[in-house]
């Protein structure tokens, strides 16, 4: 009698590992990709009909509503202002700048930022308004 080995067979199989790790890289590239134009401080920004697009890599200035400033998302006094943008144009080829104001903002307080943006080193200046649509 013939003994006869059961041969295992190999069972094809679809390695899932690579196409998690795609997918995963597309998932991280879409989140930080639609959060570029976005302000980490809620500001009610002022309405414009006509507007245009500012550079993606600019840096962030916002003031809020109670008039704190916040220089890319970290508060910052008036005083200290015009040196912590100075730092933060120090990394950047690009010296434009973007100010988030919240509406009800006073004009002068605006115009002292800008003012300090300046002394700062910021070359240009673009003030961000949402468009009547957004409203």
């Amino acid at each position: 009698m013939k003994n006869y080995v059961k041969r295992h067979e190999r069972v094809p199989t679809v390695s899932i590992t690579s196409l998690i790790d795609i997918i995963f890289m597309l998932v991280i590239f879409f989140m930080i990709g639609s959060t570029f134009d976005k302000t980490a401080v809620p500001v009610s920004l002022p309405a414009s009909s006509t507007g245009t697009t500012a550079p993606v890599h600019t840096l962030g200035v916002t003031v809020d509503r109670a008039g704190v400033v916040y220089v890319n998302d970290h508060a910052v006094s008036d005083s200290e202002l015009s040196s912590v943008i100075r730092s933060a144009l120090s990394k950047e080829s690009n010296k434009n700048a973007v100010l988030y104001s919240d509406e009800t903002v006073p004009l002068g307080k605006i115009v002292k930022i800008m003012d300090a943006m300046n002394a700062g080193g910021v070359e240009n200046v673009a003030v961000k308004t949402s468009t009547a649509a957004e409203d």
